[in-house]
Parts: C-alpha cells; structure tokens; sequence
C-alpha cells in the first residue's frame, strides 16, 4: 500500500511538471524588418535554446509563464523579454554600432602565418632599405631579398626598374609583379615620351618615370615580397608574377618628435666598355649619316681634310655657336670617340633630404 502512494505521488509530480512547460514560436526581424538568420534564443538560466531558421522563425520549449527569453545575435544589442502567458513572441533586434571596436580590411582576414601561407614570403627591414642609399625605392630593393631580380632599363631620372620574382613567367607578356601600396595598387611601368616610331618610342625620346619611385624610402613602415599560389588566390590574377606589398608609416601616440635625414652620393661609370675606331656610322660598309649602326665605311681610307657639307639648307646650331651642316661626302677621319662619351656620361651627384 505504501509502494503504492510513492508511485501516485510521482506520477502526479511528472504530470505537473508536463503541464508546466508550454512551446513559444515567434518570429527575430532587424529594423528594417528582415529575418535574422541564426538569432540565438534560449530561456534565462536554463540550457534550453535554439537558432532561428532562414525565416527568422524560431521554436522553442519553455518551463513556465514566468520564463525570460534571451536574444542575441553578432552586432546587434542582445534583447530580453518576460514571457509571460503569450505562447507566440515576435521580437525586433536593433543594431549595436558600439560592439565593433575596430574593423580590419585585408586580403586575408586573418593575422598570416608564414610558415602557413603555402608562398614565398620574404620581409625586407625599413633600414636596410635606408641603408642601400639609392635614389629610387625599386632600387633600394636590389639584393634585399631572396629571389628578386631589379634591373635598371635607363639612366632617366624617375625611370622605372625592371623588377622580376624567381624570374620571368611568359615569353612575350609582362612579368612585372603586382605593387601594393597601404592596400592600393599602383603602376610601375614606365612610359616613353617622344623618341622615333622603332620599338614604340623607346628609340629616342625621355622616360616619364615610374609612380613607385614617388615613395620616399624614408616613409616605408614595411616591404613583403610574395609569390606562389597563395599570392595568387589573395591579389587576384594580377599577382601571378607575384606581390611587392609596401606600407608606409602611420602616425604615432606621444610627444612630437622631428627626424632630418640628409643623404648625399655620387654616380659615375663602372666600368667602360672599349668601342672600335675603325668602321664609321652607316651599315654594309657604306657611310650613312642619319644610320643608327655604326659599321659603315672603313675609316683609314677615307682621304682626309674636311667633309663634303651641304649648306644651303638645314643645319644645327650647337650651344657653343658651332654650326653643322648635312655632310654629303665623308672625308675626315676623326671618330670624336672620347668627346662624344664625356658628353654623354658625367659623374653625377644626387642630393636629398628628408
């Protein structure tokens, strides 16, 4: 009998406890009255919860009229509401602009690995930069860093280099790498202004000079160099040759502070290379004054004494007042070998200051 009591005592304390649970549906909307996908609800101190659907609908079993249920959702402010006897709950998240304490837009999203990122990855170091005393930033790169190649087109000033990741990629295409300059890209080619039709203008005429030379060496925080199929993946087709990416100092807390920096140096040729004397301008072994070859007639037979000139037309009036006219007959065997080159080639000197 006693047996007995003890099972109808928790048969009704299980049926009590049937009856005072109730389901709660409802709908989670943003201001705008969009569902919100993945809304976190769950009953306040209790492991009961759930996430709304793609409609924003939510199901969910409560413990009794008394329940409070907890909303939450990323950037939006977290909602709480006392249930009460409403069985249906509709509720409306505002957004929390405070949450976000920074926002961070990179290629990645993520702080890099280098032992992770599956490319080539080198570092060059603001003072090695500095140190290379170079003119330009492209070529203050030469020899930084494993596996890049600079080369220098021309002696113009501003010119652009020739940059090359573990060598070339294409035969005919560019295989100049992506430059990323605080997340921009910038170009670094060349153009040629001026100059004949040979070989697109570059016969002739002056380089414009290169955007990336505009950067002051000095302003650079870091230099990456990247190359590989990660490089590719996070830059786009554009870094296939690979990525240089620079950024440059920021602004710093605390007292002002004033650097000044003066870098003088000079520039003269290595090495001279020997020219031949024998064989005048032209090509075929005849004399030609407007060729651009110089294997024209053989230069100890000509005769000697002054050239043939034509003086009835154009000439060209030099800067110290010598006049030269169009030479129809080649008699002087004077080649000016030394002249020409000294006005050519000068030490040059270079000062900056920053």
């Amino acid at each position: 009998m006693k047996g007995l009591q003890i099972l109808i005592l928790l048969l009704g304390l299980g049926w009590s406890s049937m009856t005072a649970q109730q389901t709660v549906t409802g709908t989670v909307t943003d201001e705008d009255g969009m569902p919100l996908v993945g809304v976190t609800v769950f009953e306040d101190g209790t492991e009961s919860g759930t996430l709304t659907d793609f409609n924003g609908e939510y199901t969910i079993a409560v413990s009794g009229s008394d329940a409070v249920l907890v909303f939450r959702y990323v950037g939006m402010m977290p909602l709480r509401e006392t249930l009460g006897d409403r069985l249906s709950l509709d509720v409306t998240m505002r957004s929390d602009a405070r949450i976000l304490e920074e926002v961070v837009v990179s290629a990645l999203g993520f702080k890099e690995k280098r032992d992770e990122q599956g490319s080539t990855s080198s570092i060059v170091s603001t003072d090695a930069v500095l140190s290379s005393g170079e003119a330009t930033f492209a070529n203050a790169l030469s020899g930084k860093a494993s596996g890049v190649q600079i080369i220098r087109p021309n002696g113009d000033p501003g010119a652009a280099s020739s940059i090359r990741i573990r060598g070339a990629n294409t035969i005919g295409g560019s295989s100049q790498p992506l430059i990323i300059v605080d997340g921009v890209p910038l170009e670094s080619s060349t153009t040629y202004g001026g100059g004949g039709t040979l070989i697109r203008g570059r016969n002739g005429g002056v380089s414009q000079g290169s955007r990336l030379n505009d950067i002051n060496p000095a302003d650079i925080e870091s230099v990456q160099v990247l190359k590989g199929a990660s490089a590719a993946a996070l830059w786009g087709s554009r870094a296939a040759n690979g990525v240089i990416v620079v950024t440059t100092k920021s602004g710093q807390s605390g007292r002002a502070k004033v650097s000044f920096k003066s870098t003088y140096s000079v520039d003269e040729i290595a090495q001279r290379i020997p020219m031949q004397s024998l064989f005048g301008q032209g090509r075929n072994g005849v004399y030609s004054p407007t060729a651009s070859e110089s294997w024209g007639d053989y230069i100890p037979d000509r005769s000697g004494g002054s050239d043939v000139v034509d003086d009835s037309g154009e000439r060209f009036v030099s800067d110290d007042g010598t006049i030269y006219y169009p030479i129809l007959e080649k008699n002087s065997r004077e080649t000016f070998v030394d002249r020409n080159w000294d006005g050519a080639f000068q030490r040059g000197h270079f000062l900056q200051n920053d």
